[in-house]
């Protein structure tokens, strides 16, 4: 069976590297599913859950900000600003990002490129506790 290496690095360091069956990328065009053989691709991420299945067959969460894919040779490297696992999530200081980041974005004024920087950023954290309320259900 084919795998796929895949590689994940924040500013921060090593988050993951290691072989999986496939991986599910957030894009600005939508989702990519990536299995072995898929054709060589490099695209900007944006702020969503990150899935991955490694090959005992698990499946695995990680909430990623926005970066680079590139995809090739059955490699996929991933460079992204943050990560972290459901494990990771600290619920009181998740909230008060949010909170904090919804209370800039209703100020007026905010130039536009600023409102789209604190957008990215609350769609990160939003997408941080759909994931932390998941691993809880589950």
């Amino acid at each position: 069976m084919s795998t796929i290496k895949v590689t994940i690095v924040t500013p921060k360091g090593l988050i993951f590297s290691g072989e999986v069956e496939q991986i599910t990328i957030p894009t600005n065009s939508g989702e990519i599913g990536i299995f072995p053989d898929h054709i060589p691709l490099i695209a900007t991420s944006s702020p969503g859950i990150v899935q991955y299945v490694d090959l005992d067959h698990q499946q695995h969460f990680l909430v990623v900000d926005s970066g680079m894919v590139q995809i090739d040779s059955n490699q996929v490297q991933l460079l992204v600003q943050r990560a972290k696992s459901a494990q990771e999530i600290n619920d009181i200081e998740l909230d008060d990002e949010i909170k904090n980041l919804q209370k800039a974005l209703s100020e007026e004024g905010l130039i536009e490129s600023i409102y789209e920087v604190r957008q990215k950023q609350l769609t990160y954290f939003e997408k941080m506790k759909a994931l932390k309320h998941t691993s809880k259900t589950s």
